[in-house]
């Protein structure tokens, strides 16, 4: 019994978290997008799908590009307008904001740049997560200023987090700076 709870909580933890581990649950239509072009990278998003969340994080070119991308849903693999997952979400935003091709998951990601304290983050840094209990990397976002973070969440598409909410205070697995000194 206690061996199928364990089991089970580790399963939640990647569903809530993960963003390469396991494929998401299927969004209600109501938050489908119409269908990017072929070249959705290339092309600028429409803006944001709902009201962007007011958060405190200085004007940058990191939070701009990030907040014309809030909503857009989560997708397995995703790295275009009808859906992001994190590592592709980091892929897109780099290439938009600093012309910085990454490399596609989040581990490949957390091996570039050079690798600085919480407390040293500023805008453009990644800053990459662990599930619970684990030591490897399972998600990762990009620091926009003030304790906030963008990403794609499983469960609520591109958003905005602080670093300092509990979750992610407590499996923050690193940062590292690529571009910008």
């Amino acid at each position: 019994m206690g061996r199928l709870l364990l089991l089970l909580l580790v399963a939640v933890s990647f569903v809530v978290t993960g963003c390469e581990t396991v494929q998401p649950a299927r969004r209600s239509p109501a938050r489908r997008t119409a269908p990017a072009p072929s070249s959705a990278v290339a092309a600028r998003p429409p803006g944001p799908r709902q009201p962007v969340m007011q958060i405190t994080a200085p004007p940058s070119p990191w939070k701009t590009e990030a907040e014309r991308w809030y909503g857009t849903p989560y997708r397995y693999g995703g790295n275009d307008a009808n859906g992001f997952d994190c590592s592709g979400f980091t892929t897109v935003l780099y290439r938009r904001v600093a012309g910085v091709n990454l490399p596609r998951t989040s581990q490949e990601q957390f091996h570039l740049g050079r690798g600085i304290s919480q407390d040293d983050l500023r805008p453009g840094d990644l800053v990459f997560f662990r599930s619970p209990n684990s030591s490897t990397i399972t998600h990762v976002g990009v620091y926009i200023g003030s304790s906030y973070f963008t990403h794609a969440s499983t469960s609520r598409g591109v958003t905005f987090n602080s670093i300092k909410e509990s979750y992610y205070r407590n499996n923050f697995h690193g940062a590292r700076r690529v571009v910008g000194g």
